[in-house]
C-alpha cells in the first residue's frame, strides 16, 4: 500500500490502524503526509518514526 496505489485517505487510514495497534496514534494526516508523498508503506513510515 503506498502512493502509487492507493489515496491519502486510505493510507492514513490504515496507517492509524496500525498505529492502534501498536499502543500508539498517528490522527495528525499532515504529519505523515511526506511519508506518503516519498512512497512509503504505512508501516515504514510508522517504523522510521517510532522503531518496531
Amino acid at each position: 500500500m503506498t502512493n502509487e496505489n492507493c489515496e491519502f485517505e486510505e493510507w492514513h487510514a490504515f496507517l492509524c490502524q496500525h498505529a492502534a495497534a501498536k499502543g500508539g496514534s498517528a490522527e495528525d494526516a499532515d504529519a505523515w503526509r511526506q511519508d506518503y508523498d516519498d512512497g512509503k508503506t504505512p508501516e515504514e513510515a510508522w517504523r522510521d518514526e517510532w522503531g518496531e
